[in-house]
């Protein structure tokens, strides 16, 4: 087959975007699997193992698009993701995958289309929801071949019309050759990795550890990723944006990974730390539960302080805990089982099965 993806980045870019993530992992797979992929984003096309810029969308594209229902988002952009999609069949694509952004799929025909849900407009709008947006994404659901989704939870979130071709696909993690050891690990240092926001519970992390404090004074947080630092104890670092080899290395000598999300569908970050064999402490949310059996393969909790106590209070645990997680993702993230569960979906809605 020859499976299209759209992409808000080429995958070798050099972009976090966890989407870029997803199709970089899903290329990857699928080819070892002998398939081709094409990616498209809203510059550029990459196949067969070339990169080619894509034309400007003409002044009479974007004109139309002025004319058609508002979505959420600029006329500019919907031309250039039809320009995408058109490059993309004219590639000869099979079936094309597309992220639930501003219901772009709905408009997208010629072709199987499967919507991939990600980040749902309505789930992590933070309280500021663009109507527009919303109607668009919760409407294309219909309209397109098939709708996927990292997890159960989220899929039945999502309240799938029947009738609608839906399935539960897991994001792909590439196991590393790295692994984390506790006798490696400053028993003592705490890391939080994502945008320093509400959404991503910034301020859950901090007022955790500042409440853990009392118990381990020696305690040190790490925190990375883009915003403001919003804390001037001595004890808590912001260190910005760092490239992937840099947080591996936080990761390996840091003794415990924390996600105070709000939300997340499936966080990259928590299976990124488990990958490694990193222990893992998640706030309850549906990403968290997904992909971490609670005192199995990590913790799950609604209040973050006692667990880091207890957690960086025994090592042995942290150890068992951490290589439990590490075979829990090579067993339901090996990215080439999750390729072949999408290939079964592409098949089955290009009429290839």
């Amino acid at each position: 087959m020859r499976i299209g993806f759209f992409s808000p980045w080429l995958p070798d870019s050099g972009a976090g975007n966890g989407i870029v993530t997803y199709v970089r992992t899903m290329r990857d797979a699928l080819r070892q699997l002998g398939h081709s992929v094409v990616v498209v984003t809203t510059e550029h096309i990459e196949w067969d193992g070339r990169v080619e810029n894509l034309p400007r969308p003409s002044r009479a594209q974007v004109l139309l698009e002025q004319t058609r229902k508002k979505d959420g988002s600029h006329p500019w952009v919907r031309a250039k993701v039809l320009n995408a999609f058109a490059a993309a069949k004219r590639a000869g694509i099979d079936v094309f995958e597309i992220e639930e952004t501003h219901g772009w799929a709905a408009r997208l025909s010629g072709v199987p289309v499967v919507m991939r849900f990600h980040g749902p407009h309505r789930f992590v709008n933070d309280g500021s929801a663009d109507l527009n947006r919303l109607e668009a994404e919760e409407a294309a659901v219909t309209r397109v071949s098939a709708v996927t989704s990292p997890t159960q939870d989220l899929l039945d979130r999502l309240c799938v019309p029947p009738g609608v071709t839906s399935r539960v696909i897991p994001n792909p993690v590439w196991l590393p050759a790295a692994r984390w050891q506790v006798e490696n690990a400053g028993l003592d240092q705490v890391l939080f990795v994502g945008r320093i926001d509400h959404i991503k519970g910034a301020d859950i992390a901090l007022d955790a550890f500042t409440k853990a404090l009392d118990k381990r004074p020696q305690m040190q947080l790490l925190m990375v990723g883009p915003g403001e630092a919003v804390s001037a104890l001595p004890q808590v670092r912001f260190l910005g944006n760092l490239p992937p080899k840099k947080l591996t290395e936080l990761r390996l000598h840091s003794s415990l990974y924390v996600s105070a999300s709000r939300f997340e569908t499936f966080s990259y970050t928590i299976a990124e730390a488990m990958a490694l064999g990193m222990p893992v402490l998640s706030s309850e949310t549906s990403g968290g539960r997904a992909l971490i059996e609670d005192g199995v393969s990590g913790r799950v909790a609604d209040e973050l302080a006692n667990p880091i106590v207890e957690m960086l209070s025994n090592p042995a645990e942290l150890s068992r805990l951490g290589s439990a997680a590490r075979e829990s993702v090579a067993r339901r993230l090996d990215p080439l089982w999750v390729a072949r569960q999408a290939l079964a979906l592409y098949q089955e809605v290009s009429g290839r099965a």
